[in-house]
């Protein structure tokens, strides 16, 4: 995340309701530093600081200061301003001024997986890269492992990002490192309690400054900034009273995130900060609000002063002396109020605990998946430092003066004291601004501006010994600038992807594009404006149109022509856009390379030992529920059909493997029979070593065609020896004998077998098998399935889940303990889940849907990554009927996987309905209904079977869900098809719905993986058409065509082909 300061200037020419009556000029200067403070300035300092910038938070309070007592503050603020806690957390200032909820140095964290801990030091030096600060980075922060704010977990979570940064969120400045903050800390207020709006990154945080809301944001959201947000402003309110306000800008106007201000009423509200601040300011001409931007960009000559990382922080206190010397020196000094904030800490460390209770949505918002926050608690402090002639020296606000007792100084207070200072008629623009703490009260205890205020502030040295690297690729703010210009350029429209607007960009070049784009909107803006447009309009630029007159005009006529031809512009341009929008629709999807992933990146293909093998009562081969659920009760699959042959793969594995090796795949992902190894189940009833025989002739011929075997220890076909013996998996002793099983396993094949999975789709397990009977066993309640004969869908599948994770648990540990060492493999497990929307954008269905993936991919998940089960299904399923883990098991199974699978078929919507109190099961548990289909309208085109609606996005959905929610695992596609019905002759080989399929999919892989996720690899389900569970021969999975009525005969269908095509392209393609 990055963070630019906003300074926010107000010269009101309305009577303030201070006793003085005296005309007030606010300043609000909110920069996006990355340095933290520690030592000297006083703890209210710190958070005016961390409020309006965050330099000055990393700055100390001046030993001779008394109303200041410098206090040392952890590191909360982005890297540049890694140090601006310091000032405040200074143990020497703490000693000073106890009031001052500063750091004293015996602040510390406790180091992930030790008894060791960090403690805080102030000592920082020049920080990069960024620590953590997205919304999951920060609840990690400021929760821990908890449920309530503990501020212990900065270093788990700096242990977690490239490069360990977990020293580095644990330091802040000295006061001399940030000259200009400590003076203005010593001579002015700062700011004990100033939260960060939400507990999340700069932009989310930037918004509530100016709109008390993000409209949901909790992250960057590139296409919504760039288009961007709806919401009302300050500024309309300004403006709906008639007050002026002006913002002064050095590169580009961020205040146009907001897309009001885009209007052409307010275009002349934009003004050149190098050409203008100062002027106005000396002649007493600054508007009643003022916003001043700094620089983004970081040039030889002209260097950044946002401080963000890796900007030197020296620059941005030289703005800051700028501005106040400007304003000291102005006719309108004794009517000004300057605000310094930061838009959230950066990733540093702090130790008070942010706010929790009481805080009201602003708007009924609820955020994006997997949190669906509800902004109902606030994020980390952050220093705010307030600059004015009527403010006492050394002051430090300590105590929030809000509408209710919860109230809190926060981003939202600037609004909302806006509207009292200035009297606004208009209404509070969300719940958040209302409820927000107002510091009107600062400048009202004098009864006469002060004289003895400096007139210059002290000089800065610059912390950085390089030159500005003008080369450098963007910084994620940057490219979000960049996304800005390219939507006021108009050249959003011509990219599929806006993002790949300025991607290869380097920071000299998008300086460049970045202005010339600004200065044509504006100029372009204020020419509709000179004749006539509507007020409330926006230029809607058009990159092909603007250029294309300049060859038609003469240049006699280029002068005259210029108004109208923009004007013409705004009026026209909107129709060229749409049928731009249609060609766009109409072309076909873009082609996919092999280039586009990792050069190390695995294609496979799989296949399950029941649904492919046959021989299922040969060579020692014990039977398994589903030889007994499907031969003794044909009436329950849809055709009558078993597996007892299936694609006999037992027979003719040196064909599939052939097969594998022509279509280019590098891997294949099969499942091992227990009850081939095993035919009783367990180790008394002894090993089946023809059965190891076999799996041995399959890897070693694997591997001899360059195929690395991802093996499957368990894919739903438990031994039915343990079913008879003790319910199989509803029994506790299952899980040492599923032990014992992978332990063969490990010995037999680990020394050639690197990847490792305990599970296939434990969900479809307990869903399938045991709350809804149509897969072996076939149990569930009667209410649910009358075909069900025995039981209970309320408890059992939460039984045999438990032991399943248990089973993998056990398997991991086993791994780890006698193999690992040796063998150098790897051990995950493959989980399902479709992606759940909600089925409306109300916050009940949001959080219906957030509660669906609790009960199904977090279901697993979870207590992989935590030892505990989700919350929602902690709350939701009463009676006792939940198992709980205990300490041992807990701790075995937290970080028992090295990578995920991810088996992805379709989604859907998931509407909020009333918690069920009867026939209660694990489907009703969610208290959400969920479906396929909207109002009518299926969420996909549907293949062969009903419940595969095909929804490519959500492939790419659930695995950024899993990244971001799940600290960023090693991921595999372990499945991914679709099927077609089952029809005699080979019509079959003909798919190309098929190929269109994996196309969209793979698509969105490649897109996820452009973002950040760390998938390594994606298997085609299936190899082969084969055997499939309930629905027996009536479908087809395969990319290969299997004749089941001519001896099992293959033949690749076309999308074999297409895969061929697409891995042995040249790497020239």
């Amino acid at each position: 995340t990055t963070i630019s300061p906003l300074s926010l200037y107000v010269l009101s020419d309305t009577k303030s309701k201070a006793k003085q009556n005296h005309r007030i000029n606010i300043l609000f200067l909110s920069q996006i530093l990355n340095y933290s403070i520690h030592e000297t300035i006083s703890f209210q300092i710190f958070f005016y600081f961390l409020t309006l910038s965050r330099t000055l938070l990393s700055s100390h309070t001046d030993p001779c200061s008394s109303r200041i007592p410098s206090m040392a503050i952890s590191n909360q603020n982005r890297r540049c301003f890694g140090n601006g806690e310091s000032i405040f957390r200074s143990p020497l200032r703490k000693s000073v001024n106890p009031s001052i909820d500063g750091v004293t140095g015996q602040e510390c964290n406790p180091v992930p997986n030790s008894t060791q801990t960090i403690c805080f030091t102030s000592d920082a030096e020049f920080v990069d890269p960024d620590p953590g600060h997205s919304f999951e980075a920060v609840e990690q922060q400021v929760f821990g492992s908890g449920q309530i704010p503990s501020m212990m977990g900065f270093v788990e979570q700096a242990f977690s990002m490239p490069g360990n940064l977990s020293e580095t969120v644990m330091k802040g400045f000295r006061p001399e490192a940030v000259p200009v903050y400590a003076e203005l800390v010593k001579e002015f207020a700062v700011f004990d309690r100033w939260f960060s709006s939400i507990p999340g990154p700069t932009q989310p945080n930037r918004l509530f400054v100016y709109s008390a809301t993000s409209h949901g944001s909790t992250s960057h959201v590139k296409k919504q900034l760039a288009q961007g947000y709806p919401q009302k402003t300050i500024f309309d309110s300004l403006h709906n009273n008639d007050i002026d306000f002006g913002i002064y800008f050095q590169n580009i106007p961020t205040t146009l995130f907001y897309r009001n201000l885009r209007q052409l009423k307010y275009i002349f509200k934009l003004h050149q900060y190098d050409l203008k601040f100062k002027k106005d300011a000396a002649q007493g001409k600054l508007p009643s609000l003022t916003v001043i931007e700094p620089r983004y960009f970081d040039l030889k000559g002209l260097p950044a002063n946002d401080d963000h990382p890796s900007h030197d922080v020296a620059n941005g206190q030289k703005l800051v002396k700028e501005v106040y010397e400007a304003l000291r020196s102005s006719p309108q000094w004794n009517e000004t109020l300057l605000v310094i904030t930061y838009d959230e800490h950066g990733g540093f460390y702090d130790h008070v605990k942010t706010p929790y209770v009481g805080i009201p949505n602003p708007d009924g918002n609820t955020g994006p998946a997997p949190g669906f926050f509800k902004f109902d608690r606030l994020g980390v402090r952050v220093p705010t430092i307030m600059v004015s002639p009527w403010i006492q020296k050394g002051t430090v606000v300590s105590e929030a003066k809000g509408p209710t007792e919860s109230s809190e100084y926060e981003h939202s207070s600037i609004p909302a004291t806006i509207k009292k200072l200035f009297n606004l008629s208009s209404n509070y623009l969300t719940h958040r601004d209302a409820w927000a703490a107002t510091f009107e009260d600062v400048v009202s205890h004098l009864t006469s501006p002060r004289t003895d205020c400096p007139m210059t502030l002290p000089e800065v040295a610059l912390m950085r010994a390089t030159e500005p690297k003008e080369d450098a690729a963007l910084s994620e703010f940057q490219s979000e600038v960049v996304q800005l210009a390219a939507v006021l350029n108009g050249d959003h429209f011509l990219s599929s992807f806006p993002d790949e607007v300025g991607k290869k960009m380097t920071v000299k070049q998008a300086h460049e594009y970045v202005k010339g784009a600004t200065s044509r909107f504006i100029r372009a803006s204020k020419e509709a404006m000179k004749l006539g447009a509507d007020k409330s309009a926006i230029v809607d630029m058009r990159s092909s149109l603007t250029t294309r007159p300049r060859n038609l005009i003469t240049t006699k006529r280029k002068s005259r022509m210029r108004g109208k031809y923009l004007y013409l512009l705004v009026l026209i341009i909107t129709l060229a856009s749409s049928n731009e929008v249609v060609a766009k629709n109409k072309s076909s999807a873009p082609k996919l390379r092999r280039s586009d992933f990792p050069q190390d990146f695995i294609f496979g293909a799989a296949t399950s030992a029941y649904q492919v093998e046959g021989a299922a009562h040969e060579d020692g081969r014990g039977p398994s529920i589903w030889d007994t659920f499907s031969e003794k009760h044909p009436e329950k699959i849809q055709d009558g059909s078993n597996g007892s042959i299936a694609g006999d793969s037992y027979r003719l594995y040196k064909d599939d493997v052939a097969l594998l090796h022509q279509i280019g795949f590098n891997a294949y992902r099969f499942s091992i029979s227990w009850s081939r190894i095993l035919p009783g189940g367990n180790l008394k009833g002894g090993i089946n070593h023809a059965g190891i025989h076999y799996y041995n002739k399959l890897i070693n011929k694997l591997l001899s065609k360059g195929i690395k075997p991802f093996v499957t220890i368990f894919h739903w076909d438990t031994p039915q020896g343990l079913e008879d013996a003790y319910g199989g998996f509803r029994g506790g002793e299952i899980v040492n004998d599923f032990r014992d099983y992978a332990d063969i396993c490990f010995k037999n094949f680990g020394d050639r077998v690197k990847h490792w999975m305990t599970l296939n789709e434990p969900l479809t397990v307990v869903q399938q098998g045991y709350a809804v009977g149509v897969m072996a066993p076939g149990r569930c309640s009667k209410f649910t399935n009358p075909n069900c004969t025995a039981g209970d869908g309320a408890t059992e599948p939460y039984i045999v889940g438990h032991n399943l994770l248990l089973a993998h648990g056990a398997a991991v540990k086993v791994y780890r303990e006698k193999y690992k060492a040796s063998q150098k493999g790897q051990v995950g497990i493959a989980l399902n889940a479709g992606w759940n929307l909600p089925y409306t954008e109300s916050a009940e269905d949001k959080l219906a849907a957030a509660r669906a993936m609790a009960f199904t991919f977090d279901y697993f998940m979870e207590p992989l990554v935590t030892g505990k089960y989700p919350v929602d299904m902690v709350n939701n399923v009463k009676d006792g009927r939940l198992p709980t883990f205990t300490a041992q098991q807990s701790k075995m199974l937290k970080g028992s996987y090295d990578f995920i699978g991810i088996n992805y078929y379709s989604s859907s919507y998931a509407k909020d309905v009333p918690c069920s109190t009867e026939n209660v099961t694990l489907f009703t548990d969610p208290c959400a209904s969920v479906t396929g289909e909207r109002e009518g309208v299926p969420i996909g085109p549907k293949a062969a079977s009903d419940w595969l609606l095909i929804y490519p996005k959500g492939i790419r959905d659930l695995v950024l869900y899993a990244k971001y929610k799940f600290k960023d695992p090693v991921m595999y596609i372990t499945e991914n098809g679709r099927d077609e019905a089952s029809r005699n002759g080979k019509i079959l080989l003909k798919d190309g719905e098929r190929i269109d399929f994996y196309v969209r999919h793979l698509e969105m892989v490649r897109e996820a993986i452009s973002v950040g996720a760390n998938v390594k690899g994606f298997f085609a389900w299936s190899l082969l058409d084969n055997y499939e569970w309930a629905n027996g021969y009536t479908v087809r999975f395969g990319l290969v065509y299997v004749d089941f009525k001519d001896g099992c005969k293959r033949y690749p269908k076309k999308s074999a082909h297409w895969f061929r095509k697409l891995l042995h392209q040249k790497k020239s393609n």
